[in-house]
């Protein structure tokens, strides 16, 4: 099994770190991003859409310019574990005991986060 962490972010004037945000699925316009193409090929397969698993090459990057090869791998299933650790972090919060006795102005970035 491959744990793949998928592209970041491309950098922006005035936009976040680039290791800060995972790359969406979908470029602004709805085309696929990469991480997007390997998403949706693992679905695919998982969903039965694809009869075949998406066969790819897989490289590791070990510092600038260079890079192992790792082999050939399948693409059977995949998740987003940034929002799964997002979901997470926000129900630690709610269960420590000191976020109930907070006042209501400290919480409001919470309820924002919540509906974003």
């Amino acid at each position: 099994m491959l744990t793949y962490e998928g592209h970041d972010e491309p950098q922006r004037p005035g936009g976040p770190k680039p290791k800060e945000v995972d790359q969406p699925l979908t470029t602004p316009k709805g085309s696929w991003t990469e991480n997007g193409k390997f998403f949706r090929a693992a679905m695919d397969f998982k969903s039965g859409l694809r009869e075949k698993p998406e066969l790819i090459k897989v490289y590791e990057k070990i510092s600038r310019g260079i890079w192992s090869y790792k082999g050939y791998f399948e693409l059977i299933d995949a998740n987003i574990l940034s929002a799964e650790n997002e979901v997470s972090d926000l129900e630690a919060t709610f269960a420590a005991p000191e976020f109930h006795v907070k006042p209501r102005a400290e919480i409001s970035g919470l309820e924002t986060q919540l509906k974003t």
